[in-house]
């Protein structure tokens, strides 16, 4: 598929004020090549923009950083491009309160991707850079094998032995379908079932190095093929890019109905 869009791969003007028209909005179903209904999944995209700033009345700055989610199910994704320069027009722009820019954004994303979106503030206090130790990382297997493309028939496991685990990688990378820049990720795998065979799962995912994709894209697909073998009663896939623009994406697609959870790593 071929993306339009006014910003990118484009040299792009900042503009001051409240603008709700430069947010764009990619489709769901064209991109990802389904429309949720065809597979067992849940998860969302969860956002969370670090360069957030505005003006009190008096002209004071602030600064904050706040999140969002976009439900899997949603017709559209937001064009990231277009979300950094839609933000950026936020600077000189006055607010009563900080309370009055969260509102004004949820209700634009609201109106952009038809579907109920609300943003929050980020107590960045709480959080930890420390990737959890109930994961396992699958960077210091010794056994590799290199994919051209990802191919998830090369995926070796051991349907007589069932397994719970966690597991993640630093490995990932994938590049952006607009610019070919690289887009590095964290990425998790939280099953139950059949034994994975740990050197083949990292060839796997690290197969994904030279596809051309979007990072949700991305997740759907690695979902999508694990859970398609057949072989788990739960599945969780989840990745933290590393953020381009003051703006991180954390896709997460699960077999459940889960809480969203995001883990940062050292390159957050």
């Amino acid at each position: 598929m071929k993306y339009s869009s006014p910003y990118l791969g484009r040299l792009s003007s900042i503009r001051d004020g409240h603008h709700p028209d430069i947010l764009q909005r990619l489709p769901r179903q064209a991109l990802c090549g389904d429309d949720g209904q065809a597979i067992s999944v849940y998860g969302c995209d969860f956002w969370c923009c670090y360069e957030v700033s505005a003006l009190f009345l008096n002209a004071k700055p602030f600064s904050v950083v706040l999140s969002f989610s976009v439900d899997r199910s949603s017709k559209f994704l937001v064009e990231s491009k277009s979300l950094k320069l839609y933000l950026l027009a936020f600077n000189q722009q006055r607010f009563e309160t900080v309370k009055d820019l969260l509102c004004c954004i949820s209700d634009d994303l609201t109106a952009c991707l038809e579907v109920e979106v609300s943003c929050c503030l980020e107590d960045t206090s709480l959080w930890s850079s420390v990737i959890p130790s109930v994961y396992q990382s699958l960077d210091k297997v010794d056994e590799f094998v290199c994919m051209d493309r990802p191919d998830i028939s090369q995926l070796l496991y051991d349907s007589t032995i069932k397994a719970k685990k966690k597991v993640y990688t630093q490995l990932f990378r994938s590049l952006c379908p607009v610019t070919q820049q690289p887009d590095w990720a964290t990425v998790f795998v939280d099953y139950e079932g059949a034994l994975i065979d740990e050197a083949s799962l990292l060839s796997y995912v690290c197969a994904y190095r030279t596809k051309l994709d979007f990072h949700e894209v991305c997740v759907d697909s690695m979902y999508r093929d694990l859970w398609g073998l057949g072989v788990f009663d739960s599945l969780t896939v989840s990745a933290s890019f590393v953020r381009r623009g003051g703006i991180s994406i954390s896709p997460m697609r699960s077999s459940a109905l889960i809480s969203r959870f995001v883990y940062r790593d050292f390159r957050y």
